[in-house]
């Protein structure tokens, strides 16, 4: 492995966990007027509508408050009570609830030391905010690891698109091909996009929801698994195939069985 690039949200940073109990507390905190349980599950309905859409999802993603906002701004009026300040309020309480819970999975820093024990370039590549995702790195202070970061909402352009692994491997000085590693919990950004310039994907598949022809793992780096894999839009599976795959997390010993062979426990090569 000449290079790796990492992806931030649920792949290093545990992003998605938690969400639910966010908009709930955030709900009875600064809405009470409104019936709670009406309430929560039209946010979920709305969420799901307002992230499903590929451009819109694109679009908003740069500024996440807004998003949020937008998001309760549909649900109240879904609700029959549309409220644009209730749904500012309702977004920043669940901005802020949403600060408090968000971590490093457990093994992602001992891998990251290891990595950088080993004097292996790393790049860290993430769509989003990019005033989120540089409080993200701050707070779990993972700068000290990554030798490039390059961020969405800081470039202009994000995951799939080339320009984004182009502008981290330039700032890593080393050219594109299947020894650089783009890896990542979404099959579309970090390992179809990647693979489109050359390099090779590795899918952290943290729910064990399995893919049809990808190498996953089971308990151990590199063993077989073919369950059909499903997500909601925009997380459509297009041009994943033949990626390696971390199952349930990803760390440091596992990484290592990787980078010291280019083949699955099966045998059978790991293709970009």
């Amino acid at each position: 492995m000449r290079a790796l690039l990492l992806d931030l949200d649920d792949t290093l940073l545990d992003y998605s966990g938690g969400a639910e109990q966010c908009w709930t507390e955030a709900c009875a905190a600064v809405a009470r007027s409104v019936e709670q349980t009406r309430l929560v599950a039209t946010l979920a309905e709305a969420r799901r509508w307002f992230w499903s859409d590929p451009a819109r999802h694109r679009r908003e993603r740069t500024n996440m408050l807004r998003a949020w906002t937008r998001i309760a701004a549909r649900a109240l009026e879904d609700c029959g009570c549309p409220d644009a300040d209730l749904a500012a309020a309702i977004a920043a309480d669940f901005a802020v609830r949403r600060r408090r819970t968000m971590a490093l999975f457990p093994e992602a820093r001992a891998c990251l030391e290891m990595l950088r024990g080993r004097g292996l370039p790393l790049g860290l590549v993430t769509n989003g905010d990019a005033r989120e995702q540089r409080w993200k790195i701050e707070r779990c202070d993972l700068a000290r690891f990554f030798d490039a970061i390059v961020i969405e909402g800081e470039l202009g352009a994000g995951k799939p698109d080339a320009v984004v692994y182009e502008t981290a491997l330039h700032a890593l000085g080393v050219p594109a091909g299947p020894d650089v590693w783009m890896v990542g919990d979404h099959l579309d950004f970090d390992v179809a996009g990647a693979q489109h310039v050359g390099l090779r994907g590795v899918w952290v598949d943290r729910r064990r929801r399995g893919a049809t022809n990808v190498w996953g793992v089971g308990g151990h780096f590199g063993a077989p698994h073919d369950a059909n894999h499903s997500r909601e839009a925009p997380r459509r599976r297009r041009g994943a195939t033949n990626v390696w795959g971390v199952g349930g997390h990803f760390g440091a010993p596992m990484l290592t069985k990787a980078t010291r062979s280019g083949r699955s426990r099966s045998g059978a090569a790991a293709s970009p």
